[in-house]
């Protein structure tokens, strides 16, 4: 196993060292993991809230269940039937415990999705912040290169805007990432 972890320490330094020389293949990157957690938040919000509206109707279930047994067991006192009055509180009982546990299963699963709310919230803030910086990535990235040819034959472009540039870039990583998958 030394072997495999070594090997799979090494990609991974290989691929950090990789992203920290490209800060906007890092925030793309970046970006499409909050994309996957955002998706994966919503998803457990949604089940949390199939959960908690199962519980609820577990507790009214259980609600009316206790309300039949209730007047049976008064019912069974009066008609002098004291073992049916006891056997039917049993029951009530432990309806009364299943509700317990329900309600307190209930209101974890309304803490988690507070939660998980929460976190979501923070996701889309850190979304807004990597975009934010992916564009001022772009502009300092775009605004510090440009190609100033004497000749008039050429044309100026910032890097944003020279089509032949993008495509060279892209190509590039492209390379260098089929190299680390190589290697």
């Amino acid at each position: 196993m030394g072997i495999f972890e070594d090997f799979s320490n090494f990609l991974e330094s290989r691929l950090e060292e990789f992203l920290n020389s490209n800060p906007k293949l890092k925030l793309e990157v970046l970006s499409e993991e909050l994309i996957a957690q955002e998706k994966e938040t919503i998803k457990l919000i949604l089940r949390l809230k199939a959960e908690q509206k199962k519980l609820e109707q577990e507790i009214i279930d259980l609600g009316q269940e206790i309300q039949k047994w209730h007047p049976r067991i008064e019912k069974a006192r009066q008609s002098g039937r004291y073992d049916l009055a006891q056997e039917a509180e049993m029951r009530e009982i432990s309806l009364l415990q299943q509700g317990k546990i329900a309600w307190e299963k209930m209101e974890d699963t309304k803490k988690k999705i507070i939660e998980s709310r929460e976190i979501l919230s923070s996701i889309e803030d850190k979304q807004k912040e990597v975009k934010l910086k992916m564009k001022q990535t772009q502009y300092s990235y775009g605004s510090s290169q440009s190609y100033n040819y004497s000749s008039p034959q050429y044309t100026t472009y910032t890097d944003n805007l020279d089509p032949l540039e993008q495509k060279f870039r892209e190509w590039e990583v492209d390379q260098e990432l089929k190299d680390m998958r190589q290697n």
